[in-house]
């Protein structure tokens, strides 16, 4: 196994509109204007077109939560997912979301922009881990090894807290959000 920590430096956010209207047009034009407005907030913030991609987009009706159930009108829902490179505006990018129309925010991913350089590091490292027990097993078990017939790899990535505060957020009027560390992880099976 090799495994390496770094700290993520962007970000995948989902953000949503979402709105009502008597009738599906009503909640439809409702939902665009407030739509317009977030990403024209977003694009004025530094978000670039290419990283702002729909996710979905309904209108469904509503009902009434009695026996007879009874229209009450529509709802209709924008989801953007937002790639953002810059962590430590992050919290700006949220509150700002919220002032522009976004009412549904959620499923924050943080990600690496470049793992190469990272998961080779990771590899180096796993493949000398396997070389140091394969070569204890032979000593201890007295035998020779052979060339390796094959290698196999799986890769892992695992986001976890510790709870840093992100540098440009340390202002209260920011919303709070924690990147914490990745662990990049390759695991090998070496069969000689």
């Amino acid at each position: 196994n090799g495994n390496v920590d770094a700290k993520p430096d962007m970000a995948l956010i989902s953000l949503s509109v979402v709105t009502q209207g008597k009738n599906a047009a009503a909640a439809a034009k409702s939902n665009a204007d407030s739509s317009n407005t977030l990403c024209a907030a977003l694009e004025k913030f530094g978000c670039k077109p290419e990283d702002m991609k729909t996710t979905e987009f309904s209108i469904y009706a509503t009902y009434t939560q009695e026996k007879e159930p009874v229209l009450t009108g529509y709802s209709a829902v924008n989801s953007l997912t937002v790639t953002h490179r810059d962590l430590t505006t992050l919290g700006k990018l949220i509150d700002l979301s919220i002032s522009s129309g976004a009412n549904r925010i959620g499923n924050i991913q943080f990600d690496i922009i470049n793992k190469n350089q990272l998961m080779s590091q990771a590899r180096k490292i796993a493949l000398e881990d396997a070389k140091q027990k394969v070569l204890l097993y032979a000593m201890t078990g007295g035998f020779q090894l052979g060339k390796v017939k094959s290698l196999t790899e799986a890769q892992t990535y695992q986001n976890y807290g510790t709870l840093q505060r992100l540098a440009a957020q340390s202002t209260q009027d920011a919303a709070y959000v924690s990147a914490g560390t990745m662990k990049l992880s390759i695991s090998i099976s070496v069969v000689y």
